[in-house]
């Protein structure tokens, strides 16, 4: 089986190199050897930590997907550019694995349709939660089920910040830190304004609820305006500053919401440290369910590609795998609900209830140096 990788960066080098060294088991696993035929990339000539494609690297992407002798292609690469791409390439009946939350997020249910009436698949575990096997979990464990309630700490690079906030480091440096540890980007404004985290939540929404949302259609807000002493106050009260995506589903609609929450330090999400992270998952007939790993890097993120490219080639080959399959209601309503929200700043903390939209217009009329951070309650937040 011969593949085409989008992006050979920090994900894809790793995908290369865990591919490599799967090679042995890999006819047991699938029945066959997996082949990485191109690299696309932007500069062909850079060295690179990983074995080469057997055709070398190229910046024409669309040849390289296109190839009638690739059958899979990988993106790795980010950005919502890839979309027109990747449907033509599901067109063909070519299955796509893809790790691109912003993609999948805006054009996930668009692709994966196009992927059903061509009779093929889009693989996209590895756009929520790195190594965390969230996508997978929703579709075998419970297929066409609806939750009620979901919630997680969703970017391992912000989770990581926070800790190093709790200990006294300003953002700044504490952005810096992630950065030298390989887990935040040259430019982190998508992890520190929450996009990254709402984009996060609207794949989950989808799998979750099986509804197609606009990302930015769920209020969201980022660390920018938290503040060490905020997050230390808090920890020593018992209780962890988390940045928090929760999502509801109820008879009359949909409500979401990203931003800052205090969470007790003994629940398992206010447990999550360094580059941890976790989903909660709350039904009527299922109680609650928690997965939690580890959620930003290159290794995680690759395990999580790999382990789609393994499953569509056992598809391919007729073993036992996976579909993506689930139907995906578009036009959901909204509703607003309110929720707990505390000023930190004051003390004792006055609690109060806000709704995200109200909270938003609140922000643009008062600005405060010290924002008010979400209670976090679980799923009882509803007024």
């Amino acid at each position: 089986m011969e593949l085409t990788v989008i992006g050979v960066g920090e994900v894809g080098a790793a995908l290369l190199r865990q591919l490599d060294r799967m090679q042995g088991h890999l006819p047991d696993l699938i029945g066959e050897s997996l082949v990485v035929r191109h690299g696309v990339v932007r500069h062909p000539d850079r060295e690179r930590d990983c074995p080469a494609p057997t055709h070398g690297y190229t910046t024409n992407a669309e040849a390289a997907a296109l190839d009638p002798a690739v059958d899979l292609v990988v993106e790795v690469a980010g950005g919502r550019g890839w979309a027109p791409l990747l449907e033509r390439v599901v067109g063909r009946g070519v299955p796509v694995v893809t790790a691109n939350k912003e993609l999948v997020a805006w054009d996930g249910p668009q692709l994966r349709r196009a992927a059903r009436a061509a009779g093929t698949d889009v693989w996209m575990e590895a756009s929520v939660g790195g190594a965390i096997p969230v996508l997978r979990t929703l579709e075998l464990s419970w297929p066409g089920y609806a939750f009620g309630y979901v919630a997680g700490v969703l970017n391992g690079t912000v989770n990581f910040v926070l800790d190093q906030m709790a200990a006294g480091q300003s953002l700044a440096h504490a952005v810096a830190a992630a950065q030298a540890a390989g887990l935040a980007e040259a430019d982190p404004e998508a992890d520190v304004s929450g996009r990254d985290t709402q984009r996060k939540l609207a794949v989950l929404m989808q799998l979750a609820f099986g509804v197609a949302v606009r990302p930015d259609d769920i209020p969201t807000r980022g660390i920018g305006a938290v503040h060490p002493d905020q997050v230390q106050a808090w920890a020593r009260r018992g209780y962890r500053v988390k940045l928090l995506a929760q999502a509801w589903r109820g008879a009359d609609g949909v409500a979401a919401v990203v931003g800052p929450a205090v969470v007790p330090a003994a629940h398992p999400l206010g447990q999550l440290s360094g580059a941890e992270n976790a989903v909660l998952l709350s039904g009527p007939d299922t109680g609650e369910a928690l997965l939690m790993g580890m959620g930003a890097g290159g290794g995680p993120t690759a395990s999580a590609v790999l382990a789609d490219i393994v499953a569509a080639a056992r598809v391919r080959r007729g073993r036992s795998g996976l579909s993506w399959c689930r139907p995906i209601q578009d036009n959901v309503p909204w509703v607003d609900r309110p929720l707990g929200v505390v000023w930190a700043a004051e003390s004792p903390p006055r609690r109060g209830r806000v709704s995200p939209r109200a909270m938003d217009g609140w922000r643009r009329i008062t600005p405060q140096a010290a924002e008010p951070l979400w209670w976090w309650d679980g799923g009882a937040l509803s007024g």
